[in-house]
């Protein structure tokens, strides 16, 4: 059980660091309650759509791949080092530009910086049997709102905007790494 609640919080705080810059921008943006209250569901519901996607593919591969999981752990590796490399060559422009913060346009907008968690998320779910998916899935939307707390708290503190602008770069990437790691070593 500490196992699968130490893989989950890795796995989302690795996948969800450059969401946190995100989240900051939409927070930073909204003008009323009401808008924030939107962007906290549309983050929720982007949430449940990649966990959907991702445990719907990883149930599937728990049949199909048997005893050669481990080999998905070179898929957050690989994320990982094209973006660390993407850093040291200074091409890091990921950062969206947010028109509205609606709840079904914060969920898309979840979903479509996502990709890297479906990648992630994949190998990680299908290393589970049913029970850790569903506690995995539990801390993934306990994080998702501790993370829309800190991005409303972020967006208000012009320091940290700063240093998530610069070192997220290079902690995404290595935490990708290191997530890849232990899915192929244990």
């Amino acid at each position: 059980m500490i196992a699968t609640l130490f893989a989950s919080l890795t796995a989302f705080i690795a996948t969800n660091t450059d969401d946190l810059f995100i989240n900051m921008l939409l927070f930073s943006a909204a003008a009323d309650k009401k808008q924030i209250f939107a962007i906290v569901q549309g983050k929720f519901l982007g949430t449940a759509r990649l966990l959907i996607i991702s445990g719907s593919a990883a149930f599937g591969l728990q049949f199909l791949a048997g005893n050669r999981l481990w080999l998905l752990g070179f898929v957050p590796v690989a994320i990982g080092i094209k973006e660390l490399l993407a850093c040291i060559k200074g091409n890091n422009d990921r950062e969206e530009t947010i028109a509205s913060t609606g709840a079904v346009n914060t969920a898309f907008i979840t979903l479509a910086s996502g990709a890297d968690n479906i990648g992630v998320y994949i190998p990680l779910l299908a290393g589970f049997n049913l029970w850790q998916m569903g506690l995995a899935a539990l801390v993934f939307f306990a994080m998702t709102g501790l993370f829309c707390i800190l991005g409303k708290k972020l967006a208000d503190m012009s320091a940290l905007k700063f240093f998530m602008g610069k070192y997220r770069p290079v902690i995404t990437p290595v935490i990708y790494i290191a997530l890849g790691l232990y899915i192929i070593f244990c």
